[in-house]
């Protein structure tokens, strides 16, 4: 019924009204809910594959620096026998880790065996697509003698006359005016308090030690030509941070050598030969002569009272399995490169090599496991060259002379990384994946 003032609406359409209010609410929230759920799944997936090239990258990573395990094996090994050779000394390998999909390519440059240089790459698959990553790395010779001194232990210098400094044989024999440098370095890779007992010794060089801080006397000194006037310890030239490993050393291979002496030499000139021996003893009177390239492989002691003398042009290899004392005149190398005499300590345990020969000793000594003691015989000792041991002693007047042309030297040759850097420009990539081009490029 309808008058003029007042409608009346059936209930009926009131109560629709309210359930098309609902139904919108209802729809509004679901809308909210749909979206809501597409941008969690969105960010997921987004981040599902931000995850994904993340891990390929760091595999990348991997698989690069895997090539260049690859490249270090063959050549410490001389094995390229699985590379192509694409040039002289330039080698090139491209393969599949494990048969799958993801690739790796290397470039290895050999030209100059002391400093290789290698490119090494790799690409791993991903969602539409793939990542790639490469690197430049740079390897040398692994040298047991980048210190004068040095030491798994102690470093010990019990003396009021002993000096260090430094010199090159490459340059010729030692010369306190025309071949002398500030480079005598001393090292001790101990963290123990007095791991460096320099004493009154004057260091012209550097001391490094494993955490604690070198104990130097009132008349001791570490400095450098570029040490300010006055200056008896600088800091500039102390490090405490060092650290180095110290490989056993095995004897060579003894299956084809001499046992006995025919006279009193060693060797034949111009050849390489091998003596094995339990013991070695030279009286007072004695002299062993040594001719060309001689490994000479002692079982057990060795005791000089006379000399051995290393003739122009030969060169000795002395490896000891347990105790050596040498006195006399010690061990005369004429040719006064460090690097043709070379002591080695076999042993794995304790051993003691006792060095107080009246000569001066031109050469490099390594026995990461011995006391070693160097001692001048008559009114001074001197030593040119290098040493490694487990602990080191200098005792009364003492000159030690680095030989910096050491720091390159690797008796086994065997390669350590020197440079590692990741090529992220385009511009500094090399065509990995175009062998053919790769022998034009440099570092």
């Amino acid at each position: 019924m309808t008058n003029d003032k007042y409608t009346v609406r059936p209930r009926s359409l009131r109560w629709q009204s309210r359930r098309g209010s609902v139904v919108i609410a209802m729809l509004i929230i679901a809308l909210v809910i749909i979206s809501t759920v597409t941008l969690y799944l969105r960010n997921a997936v987004q981040e599902m594959k931000y995850s994904e090239r993340t891990f390929a990258l760091q595999q990348s990573i991997n698989l690069a620096e895997m090539g260049a395990e690859e490249a270090l094996y063959a050549l410490n090994n001389e094995d390229w026998s699985s590379w192509t050779e694409l040039a002289n000394d330039r080698y090139y390998r491209a393969y599949s880790p494990n048969s799958g999909s993801d690739k790796v390519y290397v470039y290895v440059d050999a030209q100059t065996t002391s400093n290789v240089w290698l490119a090494t790459g790799s690409e791993v698959d991903v969602s539409n697509g793939s990542v790639e990553k490469q690197l430049y790395i740079r390897l040398g010779y692994r040298s047991m003698f980048a210190n004068g001194l040095t030491a798994k232990n102690q470093v010990l210098m019990n003396g009021n006359q002993i000096s260090v400094d430094s010199y090159f044989s490459t340059s010729g024999a030692y010369n306190a005016t025309t071949n002398v440098n500030d480079g005598g370095s001393v090292a001790s890779a101990s963290v123990e308090v007095s791991s460096v007992v320099l004493q009154n010794a004057d260091v012209l060089g550097y001391v490094s030690t494993g955490g604690a801080y070198p104990e130097v006397g009132s008349q001791g000194s570490i400095t450098g030509y570029d040490t300010p006037s006055g200056t008896k310890i600088d800091d500039s030239r102390v490090a405490q941070d060092f650290y180095a490993e110290f490989p056993n050393v095995s004897q060579p291979d003894t299956s084809s050598a001499y046992t006995s002496l025919s006279g009193p030499f060693v060797g034949i000139a111009g050849f390489e030969t091998t003596y094995h021996f339990h013991d070695l003893y030279i009286g007072s009177k004695g002299t062993l002569y040594v001719y060309g390239d001689v490994n000479l492989v002692l079982d057990d002691d060795i005791k000089v009272r006379g000399e051995i003398v290393v003739m122009p042009g030969a060169s000795l290899k002395l490896y000891i399995g347990d105790e050596a004392d040498i006195g006399g005149n010690g061990v005369l190398n004429i040719n006064g490169v460090p690097e043709d005499l070379q002591i080695y300590g076999t042993a794995t345990n304790e051993q003691e090599i006792y060095l107080h020969g009246n000569g001066a000793l031109s050469g490099i000594i390594y026995a990461p496991n011995a006391e070693l003691a160097l001692k001048g015989g008559g009114s001074s000792g001197v030593f040119y060259g290098a040493a490694v041991a487990d602990t080191i002693e200098l005792k009364g007047n003492y000159e030690f002379h680095y030989d910096e042309s050491l720091k390159d030297f690797s008796p086994d040759e065997t390669y350590q990384m020197l440079e590692w850097r990741e090529l992220t420009a385009a511009t500094d990539r090399y065509p990995l994946k175009t062998p053919s081009s790769l022998t034009t490029y440099t570092p």
